[in-house]
């Protein structure tokens, strides 16, 4: 039964069981080291070995950083990350009470002491209001560039006072330059469909109301092809 469980763990799962278990009794430890991950195996994607040297350099310059991803384990890891340089940090995911997130955000808000927030990228809705931050690290980009948009937006929020800085983290040749390659496709794609809206405002209202029908049918057209299956197996949604 043990080995049926473990088969469905991770590494960094079985890390996190094993610290566990040495910590209710310390004997363990002998028996058990070995399947502890060390800094090295912990932290060697390219996106960490980055945030290593650029999170002290950030804070160092005074900057407050917000740190998303969409994947709760990430926030895991980044928090493991945060822990190893030392870095005071809170958390925001789904899974965080509702009744305790203002609490948080106040709390990053007046405490200049905690340098980062790591938060799930559709966590919180469109009402959080991080303005304490003036940088935004997207680990990971969502298929869904508004929600990538959204998040960088609670940096810039009634009461933000200084320029905001957004990083996006993508390794080359991997599926992240993929997902960046559609988000700025379809950022190009919305904003065409916005400039044929301004170009039918200034013309005559029969050549206005021609363009409205469309740009109509466009942003139709389009929206049942990144719903239709031949999108979604092709991955543009």
């Amino acid at each position: 039964m043990v080995q049926n469980e473990l088969k469905d763990f991770s590494d960094y799962d079985i890390h996190c069981a094993v610290l566990d278990l040495i910590s209710e009794n310390s004997v363990r430890r002998k028996e058990l080291e070995s399947y502890i991950l060390q800094e090295d195996a912990l932290f060697c994607s390219p996106k960490f070995v980055r945030l290593k040297t650029l999170l002290p350099k950030l804070v160092k310059q005074d900057h407050r950083i917000l740190i998303f991803s969409q994947w709760t384990k990430c926030l895991d890891l980044l928090g493991c990350l945060l822990d190893a340089i030392e870095f005071k940090y809170l958390r925001l995911d789904g899974q965080t009470d509702i009744s305790t997130r203002q609490t948080l955000i106040d709390k990053f808000n007046n405490d200049a002491s905690i340098p980062v927030f790591l938060l799930s990228t559709r966590a919180g809705g469109m009402g959080i209001n991080l303005t304490a931050a003036d940088t935004c690290i997207l680990h990971d980009l969502d298929f869904n560039p508004f929600n990538d948009l959204q998040a960088e937006d609670r940096c810039h929020r009634i009461g933000q006072k200084r320029p905001v800085t957004v990083i996006k983290m993508v390794t080359e040749d991997t599926v992240d330059a993929s997902i960046y390659s559609m988000q700025e496709r379809k950022a190009k794609m919305n904003a065409a469909i916005l400039e044929n809206k301004e170009i039918g405002k200034k013309k005559s209202r029969k050549s206005s109301n021609d363009d409205t029908v469309i740009t109509s049918i466009v942003e139709d057209a389009v929206t049942k092809f990144l719903l239709s299956p031949s999108a979604k197996k092709r991955g543009d949604v």
